[in-house]
C-alpha cells in the first residue's frame, strides 16, 4: 500500500489506510495471467505495478512501475492492458474513495514462472 485519499481529502500514507483484501482480489488473479501474455516471453526480472484506484469516479488505473527491471517495459504494459481488460470495482468492498497499491511480478522466462506479490505488511507472494 503506497496511499490513500480518506473523506474529506485527506491523504494517508500505508499502514494508516487498512487492509486492501477486495482490491487484491481483483488485482492478483490478473497479475497471475501475466504468465501466458506473449509480450513477456523471453524476459525475466521484476515487474513494478503501481495500481490506482478512485472509487468516487469509479476509475481503475494501472502502470509499470519505475522499479520494473525487464528490458521491454512497452510489452510489459500492453501485457497489463490486456490482463486488466473488463475489470470492474462494483462489488469491491472499500473503507476509503481512493487507493494507491504498488504490486511486484517476478517474471523468470527460463522457468515460465511468475510470482506476484502486493507490496505492504501481510501480502503473501500470489500462488502461494
Amino acid at each position: 500500500m503506497l496511499s490513500c485519499t480518506i473523506s474529506g481529502g485527506e491523504a494517508k500514507n500505508g499502514k494508516e489506510c487498512g487492509a486492501v483484501t477486495e482490491i487484491d482480489r481483483l488485482v492478483t488473479p490478473r497479475l497471475r495471467r501475466l504468465a501466458t501474455c506473449a509480450g513477456l516471453t523471453g524476459q525475466s526480472g521484476k515487474l513494478s505495478v503501481v495500481v490506482k484506484v478512485d472509487f468516487t469516479a469509479a476509475r481503475f488505473s494501472h502502470d509499470v512501475g519505475k522499479s520494473t527491471s525487464l528490458r521491454d517495459t512497452g510489452a510489459a504494459s500492453a501485457c497489463l492492458d490486456t490482463v486488466f481488460e473488463g475489470a470492474s470495482l462494483d462489488a469491491v468492498q472499500h473503507t476509503h474513495p481512493r487507493y494507491t497499491i504498488a504490486y511486484t511480478a517476478i517474471i523468470d522466462a527460463p522457468r515460465g514462472d511468475l510470482e506476484a506479490a502486493s507490496d505492504g505488511p501481510g501480502r503473501g507472494a500470489v500462488g502461494e
